[in-house]
């Protein structure tokens, strides 16, 4: 069962992230919950998951990467332009997803634009069964791509 986290204090909740920091999934519900609050610590807190993600679970991994796309997009975009090619498959779809998603902005910053030359060059490096087989890319891919298709 999971935990109601949004009973706890925001310093009985980073006393929880530091120590579950590697033990469990717990410090992804832990960062939804500080972001809920639009804590101060957010980006910090969420970079460090990103940095340590080879012991995480890859969903859970993706999943502080969209909260820190959610609390500071360009935090996120540094993040992402730095590894987008290291990024697991998880989090890979969740960048296709978040900028896809986002692609109905008139505007869209430098950075943002590329990034999204980068990646959709990286992803025509993959064949069509290879994007087929990576379902957690495969399921914003297309939308991805036709959404770009003039980048």
């Amino acid at each position: 069962m999971e935990e109601d986290y949004s009973k706890y204090s925001d310093d009985m909740l980073l006393k929880m992230y530091e120590e579950s920091y590697d033990l469990d999934e717990a410090m992804f519900f832990i960062l939804s919950e500080l972001s809920s609050r639009k804590h101060p610590r957010i980006k910090e807190l969420c970079l460090i998951a990103l940095k340590r993600d080879l012991v995480f679970d890859e969903y859970f991994v993706s999943s502080a990467y969209r909260t820190l796309y959610r609390n500071d997009e360009d935090a996120a975009l540094d993040y992402a332009l730095e590894n987008f090619k290291k990024l697991h498959f998880y989090s890979l779809g969740s960048l296709i997803s978040l900028l896809w998603v986002d692609s109905g902005e008139e505007e869209q910053a430098e950075k943002k634009k590329e990034l999204i030359k980068l990646v959709k060059a990286y992803l025509e490096t993959f064949n069509s069964q290879e994007i087929i087989e990576l379902k957690e890319v495969a399921e914003d891919y297309d939308k991805f791509m036709d959404v770009y298709k003039d980048v």
